[in-house]
């Protein structure tokens, strides 16, 4: 290439060069499509003979799979679950154990407005005073329900499980808790719980 077509060819090679880089800019980057995988979650709700999942996308949930309790080392159900398990790993989906409510534990708190910022972390110190157990004896959750700013308190609504009981569950479907979730069962799929 001469000098000449050389100093004739930078202009455009930089008008591409623009060009290309504000394409680029309109692409979605890969954190915001990581999110979008991330917008999954899978709600395991457990009922008295069967495992029901769901998955949740805002406040509707969808049944995606079910398999009863009893034959849970059976083929089909060994083969469920690692769809189940694959389709959580593909979405990197949250994973919530949804439990029978007489399983749960919940109360409302009230706690001084201060504390509003680090909310879990007050809930899991004071969980003795709330509960007969420690924070690391228990899965919990806690959502502000109320704020009293003439009072400068709030309103918390504490759902916890014992761990024991939560492995139980986990164990009998085969699933390894990774979070820190609770959520009491309702007649329909709901929203985690978690703060």
């Amino acid at each position: 290439m001469t000098a000449a077509s050389a100093r004739l060819a930078a202009p455009f090679a930089q008008f591409f060069r623009w060009w290309w880089g504000e394409l680029r800019a309109c692409l979605p980057s890969p954190e915001a499509s990581a999110q979008r995988v991330r917008s999954h979650v899978l709600m395991i709700r457990m009922l008295q003979e069967e495992v029901v999942f769901y998955d949740l996308k805002g406040n509707t949930g969808t049944e995606i799979g079910r398999l009863m309790l009893d034959g849970a080392e059976a083929p089909s159900n060994r083969g469920k679950l690692a769809t189940m398990k694959r389709k959580t790993a593909r979405w990197r989906a949250k994973v919530v154990l949804c439990l029978p409510s007489d399983s749960v534990l919940q109360c409302q708190v009230s706690l001084p407005l201060a504390v509003q910022e680090n909310l879990r972390e007050v809930v899991g110190f004071e969980m003795e005073r709330f509960t007969a157990f420690r924070a690391d004896e228990v899965y919990y959750s806690c959502r502000l329900m109320h704020v009293d700013r003439a009072e400068k308190r709030i309103a918390v609504r504490l759902i916890a499980v014992f761990h024991a009981r939560s492995s139980r569950t986990w164990s009998s479907i085969a699933w390894r808790p990774t979070g820190d979730s609770a959520a009491p069962s309702s007649s329909r799929p709901a929203a985690s719980t978690e703060a």
